[in-house]
């Protein structure tokens, strides 16, 4: 029998995934999953997807490293919608195949708990494979100040992305329970705390 909980982590643009995956990782020394890294990871020279993206958008995608120009590809995406469908239909495939492969290992370890981490969870799939569904809850204006400060991007940047994900009510409809992150780094760990029973 599996005793292996599995969190699908999620939250929007700006609501600090990156610092509850951090205090997930090292206060409480649970695996974390996070989909954007491991999406990189499958595209890394040598790695399944390298090849088949080469394949697919061709030798100027490759930098003077040998690595691929993700800034090139999104910009190709961004020109051409429909290449995102290419480019995910050759990622998504295995960066799923990845979280199985992860999850297995960290039944075997004997793990009591492992999280995905995703922006678009729901949007994948992703959900499916959870056992609970926790979203970061942030308010808007707090995300646009930490957006402007740490990425220094535009109100209309913000904006677009915002608009561009799915919205709080949707997201607050499917998920089990929320981290509330609108204070102090410090207010996060005790909600964690409650919720790893």
């Amino acid at each position: 029998m599996d005793n292996i909980k599995i969190v699908g982590l999620t939250g929007g643009v700006g609501t600090g995934k990156t610092t509850v995956i951090e205090i997930i990782e090292k206060q409480f020394h649970i695996p974390v999953i996070v989909c954007d890294r491991l999406g990189k990871e499958v595209m890394e020279p040598g790695m399944p997807a390298y090849d088949r993206i080469i394949e697919s958008f061709g030798n100027a995608v490759v930098d003077a490293n040998g690595a691929l120009d993700r800034n090139l590809l999104a910009k190709m995406i961004f020109e051409k919608p429909e290449l995102n469908r290419v480019l995910s239909g050759i990622v998504h495939p295995l960066v799923l195949s990845e979280i199985d492969h992860r999850i297995e290992k960290a039944k075997q370890e004997n793990d009591k708990w492992m999280v995905i981490e995703s922006a678009i969870l729901f949007e994948s799939g992703l959900d499916k494979k959870c056992d609970e569904i926790w979203a970061i809850y942030t308010k808007p204006e707090i995300r646009r100040e930490r957006l402007k400060q740490s990425r220094g991007y535009s109100d209309e940047k913000i904006t677009a992305m915002m608009n561009s994900q799915m919205s709080w009510e949707e997201t607050k409809a499917q998920v089990d329970r929320v981290i509330y992150n609108n204070d102090s780094i410090d207010e996060i760990a005790p909600q964690l705390e409650k919720f790893l029973v």
